[in-house]
């Protein structure tokens, strides 16, 4: 026969003592049904909960009753792939929420990228929350693939989103033009395009005269990202072919520029002159001798030659083409 200021419920899980509490603050008048909405239970689990209504005699509260949650489909997600190399990689994920019983039944499956099969790995069993991985062999160098994780209960399957990775490659390497060419060094320069996904550890140049076949080498350790990279060759002759390439390894391996060539410039060749023979009244033999071309065949010998005394030379040459 009074108004009453409060009504609820009271709930917990089977086999706790505390109980938790919904209620509804407000002035009611007579008798009626009413309802109230809990959230942040556990599925598949066992609650009991009493309906209570309050005026100002104090609480009044029914019987206690019982519910059980439903199972739900459990939460997985699809974690970043680790220990990547050319040809494998570790595939991860995580059940982040089973939905109340056990799952019974994981998987991860990956695929290259741009491709329609699907690889499965999966395992059966009884799988609470928790991280789970599987090491994969046999792919492709430099190579990009996608991979994603689901996981089972008796409700459902729940899918984790796709990821990505790449494997490792060789790095990717530029032979660059030659500069400072002189008769006897010339700078070699290369560029490091791309590492292949992990850091170079040694850079440099292979190197040739133009003709032969066994590759002489210089390279510099160290820890080396994308970039320009020089050395200067030295040791060379006036007027030789040469050939080269940049290089980098990483832990895959070499990678290599295209092969480029250069060419010293010659410098003027050396010239002896000898003594004159067949002399008479008229005429005379001169003699010389080339002693180093200079890196090139002379096209052109010859001898300039005056009256003792005079200042302009007079000129006798012969020419010779000369193929390179």
């Amino acid at each position: 026969g009074q108004y009453y200021d409060g009504r609820g419920f009271d709930y917990r899980e089977k086999g706790e003592t505390e109980w938790q509490e919904y209620t509804d603050s407000a002035y009611f008048t007579g008798s009626g049904a009413f309802s109230g909405s809990v959230s942040g239970l556990d599925p598949n689990a066992d609650y009991e909960f009493r309906a209570k209504a309050h005026n100002a005699a104090g609480w009044g509260y029914g019987s206690t009753v019982t519910l059980h949650t439903l199972v739900e489909p459990p939460l997985v997600q699809t974690d970043p792939a680790t220990d990547v190399t050319h040809n494998s990689a570790t595939l991860n994920a995580t059940i982040t929420y089973t939905g109340g019983e056990d799952c019974d039944f994981r998987a991860i499956v990956y695929r290259k990228q741009g491709t329609t099969m699907w690889t499965p790995w999966q395992e059966e069993g009884a799988f609470g929350t928790g991280v789970f991985s599987v090491a994969i062999n046999g792919l492709d160098a430099g190579t990009p693939y996608e991979f994603y994780c689901y996981a089972h209960n008796s409700v459902g399957t729940a899918y984790g989103s796709t990821l990505t990775f790449t494997t490792l490659d060789v790095p990717g390497v530029s032979t660059l033009e030659e500069s400072d060419v002189v008769p006897e060094s010339a700078t070699l320069n290369g560029e490091i395009t791309s590492t292949g996904g992990a850091d170079c550890d040694e850079r440099g140049f292979d190197y040739r005269a133009k003709g032969e076949t066994t590759w002489q080498s210089w390279t510099e350790a160290g820890t080396f990202g994308t970039g320009t990279f020089s050395w200067g060759l030295t040791g060379l002759s006036p007027g030789s072919f040469w050939e080269f390439r940049a290089k980098a390894h990483n832990q895959v391996g070499w990678g290599y520029g295209d092969i480029e060539s250069l060419e010293t410039p010659p410098v003027p060749p050396s010239v002896a002159t000898c003594s004159a023979t067949g002399i008479s009244g008229t005429w005379a033999q001169l003699n010389g001798e080339i002693t180093d071309t200079g890196g090139r065949n002379c096209d052109y010998r010859g001898f300039d030659y005056r009256m003792q005394g005079e200042e302009e030379w007079q000129e006798w040459t012969e020419y010779r083409e000369v193929v390179f």
